[in-house]
């Protein structure tokens, strides 16, 4: 029993992640096409960060195998967009 409750935590965190990890995939493309340039370290960084992001959002979102994959990937996309929009804010 407590086999199948770690495999189902296991099989959300793995999907959750794997949601958070496409989402990066696709920022980046989206940066180069814009001509930003993307380091290497950077990018790394931030794939840990949005993999453990991913991970997580996956676990709360556990109801079916699809939710934990959207799960991750929503949650680093509103990660990303509330970075831009603190980026764009200027102070006085």
């Amino acid at each position: 029993m407590t086999e199948i409750i770690l495999n189902s935590i296991l099989i959300a965190l793995a999907l959750g992640a794997a949601g958070g990890g496409v989402r990066i995939i696709i920022s980046s493309i989206k940066r180069r096409q814009v001509g930003k340039e993307v380091s290497k370290n950077a990018f790394f960084i931030q794939l840990m960060i949005y993999l453990v992001i991913g991970a997580l959002s996956g676990l709360l979102l556990n109801s079916s195998k699809v939710m934990s994959l959207l799960g991750g990937y929503m949650a680093v996309d509103l990660m990303d967009v509330y970075h831009k929009s603190f980026n764009k804010r200027k102070i006085k």
